[in-house]
């Protein structure tokens, strides 16, 4: 049973996961580095050649692929990710528990900035938007939130305390 990480970019889902992986040790699965290790396209590219569209299906079909494997552990998901049905789909085949990684919007913007992502070259507001209509999409999604505005290991411990609280050992991961 998988544990996948979501929230908007710049939430912390990539450093948290790893840092939880490696506390309970399991694997750790960067959805986001999965598509550009399968695909040879950086994310940025797959925004330019074909557009977010053209990235989210290329986010699903590596979603399917990697519960077709049976690889268990923690994946840490796209930021939109979620809004996808085949990722939706995807995550309830593999029997994934989703957390809600909750960050506010200027924390975010702090941590990377408007040059950081492709999304921000819609502006400051566009993405302010974009954060805030996703917000249902994650509370939806997710067996639990936890904010993430705080350093990462505490977010992390976080994490960690409500797996181990469901009884969850490595061997169900």
């Amino acid at each position: 049973m998988p544990v996948a990480l979501t929230g908007f970019m710049g939430a912390g889902k990539t450093t948290v996961g790893r840092l939880v992986a490696q506390a309970l040790g399991v694997p750790f699965v960067d959805l986001d580095e999965l598509v550009v290790q399968e695909t040879g396209r950086s994310i940025p590219e797959w925004f330019a050649v074909a557009g977010e569209a053209g990235f989210r299906e290329q986010e699903v079909r590596a979603l399917e692929r990697l519960v077709d494997r049976g690889k268990p552990g923690i994946w840490a998901l796209g930021g939109g990710a979620v809004l996808q049905p085949g990722v939706r789909a995807a995550l309830r085949r593999a029997g994934a528990q989703v957390v809600w990684l909750r960050a506010d919007f200027e924390e975010i913007r702090r941590r990377i900035g408007p040059e950081g992502r492709p999304l921000w070259a819609a502006g400051t507001e566009a993405v302010r938007r974009l954060w805030a209509a996703r917000q249902a999409a994650y509370r939806e999604a997710a067996q639990f939130a936890v904010d993430a505005d705080g350093p990462p290991d505490v977010v992390a411990a976080t994490v960690i305390r409500w797996i181990r609280e469901r009884g969850y050992v490595a061997e169900d991961l």
